[in-house]
C-alpha cells in the first residue's frame, strides 16, 4: 500500500472563471440563471482593511473561489474534477487537498504508479 498527499497551494486562486463557468454549463448542466449570478459574483469584487481604526484604499479582487469564502471549495472541487480523466489511480480530493493511493503490496509497483500520476498531475495542474 502507498498514499502520497498533495497540499495545492494557493489553488483557489487560479480557478479561471470562464472555465469553470463552462465546466458547470456543460459537465453539471447548471441552469443559465444560476450561471449568470456566478458571472456576477466573480467580477468586480473589492475589500478593503481596517487597521487602527484606518480604512485602506479598495483591493480589487477578481476571483470565483476566494480564500476563505464558502462556496471557494465546492466551485474548486468541480472545477478540478477533470483530474478524473488523467489519473490512473484511487484518489480523494476535498478542496484544494489531494490524497493518491494505490493498494498493491509489491512496492516497486507503488512507487511507480504514484510517480507516474504526480507526473500527469504536474502536467495538468491548475496554475494559470
Amino acid at each position: 500500500m502507498g498514499a502520497t498527499f498533495v497540499d495545492l497551494k494557493r489553488a483557489f486562486d487560479f480557478v479561471e472563471p470562464d472555465k469553470l463557468l463552462n465546466v458547470l454549463k456543460t459537465q453539471y448542466l447548471l441552469d443559465a440563471n444560476y450561471i449568470a449570478l456566478l458571472y456576477d459574483y466573480a467580477r468586480n469584487r473589492s475589500f478593503t482593511v481596517l487597521v487602527n481604526n484606518e480604512v485602506s484604499k479598495p483591493f480589487h479582487y477578481n476571483s470565483i473561489c476566494p480564500q476563505g469564502s464558502t462556496l471557494a471549495p465546492l466551485l474548486f472541487s468541480l472545477y478540478f474534477d477533470s483530474i478524473k480523466e488523467v489519473l490512473d489511480i484511487d484518489y480523494l480530493l476535498f478542496a484544494d487537498d489531494l490524497v493518491l493511493f494505490t493498494d498493491s503490496q509489491d512496492l516497486s509497483l507503488v512507487i511507480q504508479l504514484l510517480t507516474k500520476n504526480l507526473c500527469k498531475l504536474n502536467k495538468v495542474s491548475v496554475r494559470p
